[in-house]
């Protein structure tokens, strides 16, 4: 008898878990499922170079700047077939490959000088992208 509720439980929650992943929300009061719209999106992250998509945007963040902080120009957020989707141009690959290799330099460059140049000679301006 134990293992049959185990096993119930178990199956509710990822039925749960998998309404949520897709948009579905339960309404406890009818035990219906029902889709919801999405109506929030947008970037999560408050600091570069890695960015994602998502219904949890950013707040508030920091002024300080961080390595990466510009390549956020190049990614847009969009709601396509009720998700959040991120539409990237070719430039932030660019950017994110200019970041990692700044990281990794030997340090006789400062990093965030470093990162300017590089940007500048890929000739990177976010214009282009609006």
């Amino acid at each position: 008898m134990n293992t049959k509720i185990i096993l119930l439980f178990i199956l509710s929650l990822i039925f749960l878990i998998s309404c949520q992943a897709n948009n579905y929300i339960l309404d406890n009061s009818t035990s219906n499922v029902t889709k919801v719209e999405i109506k929030k999106c947008g970037i999560q992250e408050c600091h570069g170079p890695d960015f994602s998509c998502g219904t949890e945007v950013r707040e508030v963040c920091t002024l300080e700047y961080r390595l990466g902080d510009r390549c956020s120009e190049f990614v847009k957020c969009l709601i396509k077939d009720n998700s959040c989707q991120m539409e990237k141009n070719p430039k932030y690959e660019a950017c994110k490959n200019c970041v990692y290799e700044c990281m990794r330099n030997d340090k006789s460059q400062d990093p965030i000088a470093c990162e300017d140049s590089c940007l500048t000679n890929l000739s990177i301006s976010s214009k282009e992208y609006e």
